[in-house]
């Protein structure tokens, strides 16, 4: 005999929700599904109910969801849909195609950046610059910015991105086992503007488990993209989540918990790292760690890879040293800044590296497509560039 939903005691239950001790039908699953993101959202003080907010809308299933998701929570708030066509072939139209059908069903504006029509490139022509095996990196930089550009053009308070429970918590874990504590606090639910006059960017999903933000979307009729990126990979954090997912057999609330002791952990974290100092980018006016930002150093690279077939790749004929210590490193000077190769037991790390001119020395690249890989302590790193500084004058 098919089990009844817990909730209405009438229907059949179709849903079965181990974390919570649920079994519900279609009805009270979406119920049960807005009523989370408008728990979330008021826990976390995501927004006001008269704030115009902002949604970063991909054409996956998450961020459909969360549109539609945030629309039936809250119907009196007034939600723009923000899209970047990123000009991938065979793919982008499709996004964009389903995107306009949920605007169009659910009556609410639509700002769309085209990159290939606004900038001149595609996220395709990467794949002919040093990113071409790192194109979903370029991408994921190229994607933040010009959402925070939508957000503007929009005029919204406040950006909501679609990241779900098993997103937020396989960053967690990665950032946390490669001890990148500033990124791991990064992913709180609310991130507040880097400078005045920008977007706060919350996560009404950080809640929510991926597969439910599907049966949310069948359930409820939501027009979503149904074919996987051709840039896309099985990276690191796939390997992380399918840990996940094991270790969430026995334990159907593991990815809460570790979600809970992330969340306490993270204003420790705050107490005791140093915020990076800030300045505006000299071509966008945008928040920087350096004179230009990494956004506008990678439109740089793609646009010169289209015009001159330069692959923007570091010359090799700067000077050469070799740092004696523990790992044997070698460094690459040139005039667009350097690379360090370190040699360990277990291979080759690669430790890109840009030229600061203010500071007048060699700084790590915090978003460079390669960030992934980095396992080097801070205090080994200052010890490096101290090497450096001394190696150049």
């Amino acid at each position: 005999m098919p089990a009844t939903c817990s909730r209405c005691r009438s229907a059949a239950a179709e849903v079965n929700l181990p974390y919570a001790k649920l079994r519900l039908c279609a009805r009270c699953f979406k119920d049960f599904y807005t009523n989370r993101i408008r728990r979330t959202v008021e826990d976390f003080k995501m927004f006001r109910s008269d704030d115009r907010v902002g949604v970063a809308v991909s054409g996956g299933k998450d961020s459909m969801a969360l549109l539609h998701g945030l629309k039936e929570a809250f119907p009196a708030a007034e939600f723009v849909a923000l899209h970047v066509d990123l000009g991938i072939r065979g793919y982008s139209e499709h996004c964009r195609e389903k995107v306009e059908e949920l605007v169009e069903m659910l009556d609410v504006e639509l700002e769309v950046f085209d990159l290939q029509r606004e900038l001149g490139f595609s996220i395709d022509d990467f794949k002919d610059t040093l990113y071409r095996r790192k194109v979903c990196s370029a991408c994921g930089t190229i994607k933040r910015h010009l959402f925070e550009v939508l957000a503007g053009r929009a005029k919204t308070r406040v950006l909501a991105t679609g990241h779900n429970l098993d997103d937020v918590v396989s960053m967690m874990l990665n950032n946390f086992f490669n001890r990148n504590w500033s990124q791991l606090v990064r992913l709180k639910p609310v991130l507040e503007p880097l400078m005045p006059n920008q977007t706060f960017k919350v996560k009404p999903l950080i809640k929510t488990p991926e597969d439910e933000n599907l049966l949310y979307c069948l359930y409820s009729e939501i027009p979503f993209r149904e074919e996987n990126c051709p840039h896309a990979h099985l990276g690191r954090l796939r390997r992380n989540r399918e840990t996940l997912e094991y270790l969430s057999k026995d334990n159907p609330n593991f990815k809460y918990q570790m979600l809970r002791t992330f969340l306490k952990l993270i204003p420790i974290l705050e107490e005791h790292i140093e915020k990076p100092k800030l300045r505006k980018c000299e071509v966008c006016g945008y928040p920087s760690s350096s004179q230009i930002c990494a956004f506008c150093r990678r439109v740089k690279i793609v646009k010169e890879a289209r015009t001159s077939g330069n692959k923007g790749e570091p010359r090799r004929d700067g000077k050469k040293f070799r740092l004696k210590n523990k790992f044997g490193r070698c460094v690459f000077l040139t005039d667009e800044g350097c690379k360090i190769y370190a040699f360990r037991p277990e291979g080759c790390r690669l430790y890109p590296l840009v030229f600061d001119d203010s500071l007048k020395k060699p700084v790590l690249d915090e978003l460079c497509p390669y960030r992934e890989e980095f396992d080097i302590k801070k205090s080994d790193l200052e010890r490096l560039l101290r090497l450096i500084e001394k190696l150049e004058t």
